[in-house]
């Protein structure tokens, strides 16, 4: 059986608005899983990601990370430092003082090595693939939700994360952005060693994911998908 990418022992999480997501919850997700998150409400989604990307920490209990102790108050983590976590928020967590470029290239220059050339021109062929390449130069506030959702998807991409936390882009998207994020995520979606989780509005995805994870009242559960 493969070994867990992540891990949650004895976790209890309120959302930063105070309502319960998680209770005392044991948990593993094995490298390769392609997972849809459905839950009841969005914030529960939204602060589950959070705490599975280390910016969250559970009032109880622990999260695992590549077999290593998560939370905000560790600066250090070996699976976040050597870049293998993409965290693609509903309205793409993009840094609000850089362009679209210097977004999608810095994790390639400083996590990867990249020279600055070398990262540009990665990170443009990949915002070329979602149809982003002539708004590279725009600043994240003047994007739509959609399109720095798309700017995060194309970063993730572009520095290969072993992990992908995907939350819902804010809208949802209309079908010619569903078939750039459908083109974009297809390899990695077939890529047996790339962990995925998918907030459930992921509609936009070409086919199911083959295995479903429900938030509900506290409580994790899930199973396959027919």
């Amino acid at each position: 059986m493969p070994s867990p990418i992540l891990e949650l022992e004895g976790v209890t999480l309120h959302s930063p608005e105070g309502n319960l997501v998680l209770e005392d919850t044991h948990w593993r997700l094995p490298v390769g899983t392609k997972c849809l998150v459905r839950t009841s409400f969005p914030h529960e989604s939204s602060a589950f990601f959070r705490l599975c990307a280390g910016l969250l920490n559970p009032q109880l209990g622990e999260v695992r990370l590549g077999g290593e102790p998560l939370s905000p108050y560790h600066f250090t983590h070996a699976f976040l430092s050597r870049g293998a976590l993409a965290w693609v928020p509903s309205g793409g967590g993009l840094l609000v003082n850089q362009n679209l470029l210097a977004n999608v290239a810095l994790p390639l220059r400083f996590v990867r090595g990249m020279s600055k050339g070398q990262a540009g021109d990665r990170a443009m062929d990949w915002l070329a693939q979602v149809g982003l390449d002539k708004l590279s130069e725009r600043r994240p506030h003047s994007l739509t939700p959609q399109e720095r959702w798309l700017g995060a998807l194309a970063r993730s991409a572009a520095f290969g994360a072993e992990l992908w936390l995907v939350d819902a882009p804010q809208g949802g998207l209309s079908p010619a952005l569903q078939q750039r994020a459908q083109a974009l995520m297809a390899p990695f979606l077939e890529d047996p060693f790339v962990t995925m989780l998918v907030a459930e509005d992921g509609r936009w995805l070409a086919q199911p994911l083959p295995t479903w994870l429900k938030i509900e009242a506290g409580h994790l559960t899930g199973g396959s998908t027919p």
